[in-house]
Order: C-alpha cells, then sequence, then structure tokens
C-alpha cells in the first residue's frame, strides 16, 4: 500500500511539472510559455515625394505591427522641442489599440555642441520639461530617445537624462526606450555616448540600431551584413537583459558615386522600394553577397558608376532568425513606408509561428 502510494505521490508530482513546463501554468519568471517577438514600426511623416508618410503601411500592417514608434519631435540644442505630431496617425493607432512611444531626436547634424541638453543644467531643465509636457499633451504610451552622435565624454551625462526621465511622475505606467548604436565594428565616436549596462539597468528597453554598417561617409557596402548583426547582438547581450534588447532592422539603402567614400550631398539614402525600381529604370540585375547575406548593384548614370547597397526581405528574414535564436523580445523596423509587401509576409512567416 504504501509502495502504491509513493508511487501515485510520485505521478502527480510528475504530471503537474509536465504541465507548467509545457503550459506554463504557474506564470512568473519561471514561465517558459513564448509568444513571438513583437513588432515595433517606427514612422515618419514623410519628408519628400520619395520619402513619403508611413501611414498608409501603418494602415496596411496594423494586425503585424504591434507598436508604433513615431519620429515626431527634436530636441534642439537650446532645449526647445520641435513638434511634428501627426493627429491622423495618432487618431488611427487608438483606434486599433495599437502603442505610440513617441520618438525624441537630436540635432545630430550638428555635431559640435549637440549635447547641450545634458551638458547645459538650465538646456537640460528646459527639454526634460518640453519632453514631459509632450508626453501629458497627447498621451502617449511611452518615449524613445535617440539621441545621436553626441561625444563619449558625455556618457554620464546621458545615463544621467534617463535615469531622470525614469524617474520623474509623468512617465509612471509608460515605457522608456533607448536607442543606440552597436558597438562592434562601429567608431566609438559613434557609440561612446551609450553606457550599455547602466542604460540596460534604467531603460525598460534598448533598441540596437543594427543597421548603417556602411553610411554616406564610408565606402560603399552593406547595410547590415549578417555576421556583423550577429556579434552587435551578442555583444549587447553582455550588458543589456536579454528581456530588453530590441533588434533594429533596416529597409533602406544607399547609392553611393561608385566604389568610394561620399558625402550626404553625393550618397543617396534611399527606401527599399526605391532601390528595387531604380535598378529597373538602369537596366541593372541586382547581385546577391553570399558573405554579406545582402542585395546590391552597380549601374552608370551620366558617364559615371554608381553603387547600391540595400535591405530586402530576403536579406531580412535571416536575422528574424537571430531574433528568434537569442529570445528577444522584439524587432524595430526603421522605417515603414520604405518596404514592399515581401517584408510583411517574411515577418508574419517567421514571427508569426510563435
Amino acid at each position: 500500500m504504501k509502495k502504491y502510494m509513493l508511487f501515485w505521490v510520485i505521478s502527480l508530482m510528475c504530471s503537474v511539472f509536465l504541465s507548467i513546463l509545457f503550459v506554463g501554468g504557474c506564470g512568473g519568471e519561471g514561465d517558459i510559455t513564448r509568444t513571438r517577438p513583437f513588432v515595433m514600426a517606427f514612422f515618419e511623416n514623410g519628408w519628400s515625394e520619395m520619402h513619403g508618410s508611413s501611414l498608409p503601411s501603418l494602415q496596411e500592417n496594423r494586425e503585424i505591427i504591434d507598436t508604433v514608434s513615431p519620429f515626431w519631435f527634436t530636441v534642439n540644442m537650446d532645449g526647445s522641442i520641435e513638434d511634428n505630431h501627426n493627429r491622423e496617425a495618432m487618431n488611427f493607432a487608438r483606434e486599433n489599440n495599437i502603442p505610440v512611444i513617441a520618438l525624441f531626436n537630436n540635432e545630430k547634424d550638428v555635431v559640435s555642441g549637440n549635447d547641450a541638453m545634458l551638458q547645459d543644467p538650465e538646456v537640460k531643465e528646459k527639454s526634460l520639461e518640453a519632453i514631459l509636457e509632450m508626453v501629458e499633451k497627447y498621451d502617449y504610451d511611452g518615449i524613445n530617445i535617440d539621441f545621436e552622435i553626441m561625444p563619449p565624454e558625455s556618457r554620464d551625462l546621458m545615463t544621467d537624462y534617463i535615469r531622470e526621465l525614469a524617474e520623474a511622475p509623468e512617465m509612471e505606467g509608460k515605457k522608456l526606450d533607448v536607442s543606440v548604436f552597436p558597438r562592434q565594428g562601429v567608431d566609438e565616436e559613434m557609440h561612446g555616448v551609450y553606457d550599455f549596462s547602466a542604460l540596460g539597468e534604467v531603460a525598460d528597453r534598448i533598441v540596437l540600431m543594427t543597421y548603417n554598417e556602411h553610411y554616406p561617409a564610408s565606402n560603399p557596402g552593406p547595410i547590415a551584413s549578417l555576421d556583423w548583426v550577429d556579434q552587435n547582438i551578442q555583444d549587447a547581450l553582455q550588458d543589456v537583459p536579454r528581456e530588453k534588447l530590441i533588434l533594429g532592422i533596416a529597409v533602406y539603402g544607399y547609392d553611393w558615386p561608385g566604389a568610394k567614400a561620399g558625402s550626404p550631398e553625393t550618397v543617396e539614402y534611399i527606401p527599399m522600394t526605391e532601390a528595387v525600381e531604380r535598378a529597373e529604370r538602369k537596366d541593372a540585375e541586382i547581385d546577391w553577397d553570399d558573405e554579406a547575406r545582402s542585395p546590391f548593384y552597380r549601374y552608370t548614370d551620366n558617364g559615371l558608376q554608381r553603387e547600391v547597397w540595400f535591405e530586402n526581405a530576403r536579406a531580412i528574414e535571416p536575422k528574424l532568425d537571430l531574433a528568434l535564436e537569442y529570445d528577444l523580445p522584439g524587432i524595430a523596423i526603421w522605417r515603414i513606408g520604405f518596404e514592399d509587401e515581401e517584408v510583411w509576409d517574411v515577418v508574419e512567416s517567421r514571427l508569426g509561428s510563435y
């Protein structure tokens, strides 16, 4: 009888353990039930005919997009903020229960003094008040601080700035994201201002901008080669908790003046769709770089050779696999409206299986 009771107890314990293991019945940190990585969509109002509004893409892909992060605000060097809030997009997001995480950028084109909101106490206070005022005015679900190309010497000041935002009463119940440049294969002047470990503690999420591996001032090359993205995920995870790390995904490209570095005047920043259409117009064959896992092509314009590298669905698919492999909580697409339908097909097929 005792042996029977012992067997029954052990069987019951095994059944409970298996139910927790496969169903996730206990919840909490020990719960291994998994959901698909969420999809964050960066949004722009549209600055030109080529760089059109993100709104049509948001409307068409509302069932796949879990969060929208609109680039509506720039923090100026004097602490004031340019307000480009889009009422139509905001209303659409609200009607479709899509959280809105407003993005606050800095004047990154002005390298000298673009960290005034970190260095100058008066400017800092003015900018913090302005950001929090916008959060209350429009009732955003959170904010993304996307301060770029700041001197590494401002690293601790950057962390303090984010900490003050995190502790502000206006941010209670709201998300605080910070966008950061990756560290591997990237100049310290670009990433040095970000203390990955400290920011990983203070912020709710860290968006790893794993794109712009090659950029206007560099030689032509992939926007985000697969190995480079992989290395930077591994590097970031040394300091940022896995559950906070969001993988940046690009849907754009650059058109360089031949096989050499250029400048903002000679290199074009183009949407993925324009890259494909341009190849057709120029009768250029799109090639594939097996090592980088990236498409590119060359063409001649007015007697001068040009070189284009961009991201497409084929290049993005293995990056989505990396998000799954490292069990990251989400991806962030820069930026919607630049992509074609194949991108959403790949996102849904790869991430929608969980």
